[in-house]
This record gives C-alpha cells, structure tokens and sequence, in this order.
C-alpha cells in the first residue's frame, strides 16, 4: 500500500516515489515499468512534507539511504573521457577543473549510492576515484568482480 507523492525519471525509467503504508518508509520507490497490478484499497491517503527537490539534490538517480551522510566525492578522468563528462555532467551541483595534461578533477558532495557506482563503473579505466577511500574501495572491488569474468 504506497500513497504516490512524486515521478522521478532516471536513466530512461520512470519511479514513483510515496508513502508505504505497511512500513511507514516516506520515500518508497517503485518502478512503473515493473509495476504489473494496481488497485483501489481503504487506506486513506497519506501525504508526505517531503520537498522531493531538496530530497534528490545530493544523490545520483532515485536510491537514497537516509542512515548515509554526504561525503565529497573526487573523481579524476582521463583527457579521452573528460569531454564526455563536460557534455553529460555526472551531477547538477559537479565542480570541474581541467587539469594541464587534459584530464578532469571532478568534485561534488552527494551521498554515495549503487546509481553513482554505476555511472563510475561506466567509464571503466577513464575514471579513477580518488575520494572518499570507502567509495575508492568499493569501486576496486567491483572492478575486480568484473574482471574475474574474463581470466
């Protein structure tokens, strides 16, 4: 039982984002393209004061973990991938800065979320995540589960 309170598009999917009744999470997201039944029920519906604005300025895509603080993100681009990222900023609130040897120092403070390791991961050996060590870890780590595959 989700009360719907707002439509977010990311990466060519739209969600809806509202009130879960039966946890009482204000922000549950559900994908409309995975949605397969809806139906009336007798639960009346329950608004959020949630400004969604606000709530996705920090974040890439529509995952927010609430328990997860805002950290600055550093990541650094080769000059190959550096127009890419100039063209389709990885985030509204990015700052940028085009270092001597064409690469790019990209830093944004957002939560970090798998949305973000995503776009990270998309730019494979053109990205290396300088900050925040846990964030650098992770991405390693991915990339070593990546590479598996192919030894």
């Amino acid at each position: 039982h989700v009360s719907p309170a707002f439509l977010r598009q990311y990466n060519g999917r739209w969600f809806v984002i509202g009130y879960n009744h039966d946890t009482g999470l204000q922000a549950q997201r559900l994908a409309l393209d995975r949605i397969e039944k809806i139906s009336a029920c007798n639960v009346p519906y329950q608004s959020t004061d949630i400004d969604w604005e606000k709530h996705f300025s920090n974040i890439v895509g529509v995952t927010k973990f609430e328990d997860r603080e805002e950290v600055e993100i550093k990541l650094l681009f080769s000059r190959f991938a550096a127009p890419y990222v100039l063209t389709r900023p990885l985030h509204a609130l990015q700052q940028t800065e085009t270092l001597a040897d064409g690469r790019l120092l990209l830093s944004v403070r957002l939560i970090p979320n798998y949305e973000l390791e995503q776009r990270i991961l998309g730019y494979a050996e053109q990205v290396e995540v300088v900050a925040p060590e846990h964030l650098r870890r992770v991405i390693a780590h991915r990339l070593r589960q990546a590479l598996d595959f192919y030894m």
